[in-house]
């Protein structure tokens, strides 16, 4: 896999980010700073999607998608 360090390293963010939200939720800080918090969570999620679509799709997912 090409991408793996970046895919993780999205992976690892986004971990990180809920539990940002969990902090946002508890502290009861506002409602502004959670919206902000979920808009970053969805670009890591779209930059990993990016990441993975870009991999070169193998045999075996191809015969996957064939079933």
């Amino acid at each position: 896999m090409k991408h793996r360090n970046s895919i993780l390293h999205e992976l690892n963010k986004i971990e990180g980010m809920t539990n940002q939200l969990n902090f946002i939720v508890n502290q009861q800080q506002p409602i502004e700073e959670y919206k902000a918090a979920l808009e970053r969570i969805r670009e890591s999620v779209e930059q990993a999607r990016a990441y993975v679509e870009s991999e070169p799709i193998s045999g075996y997912e191809l015969n996957l998608e064939a079933r």
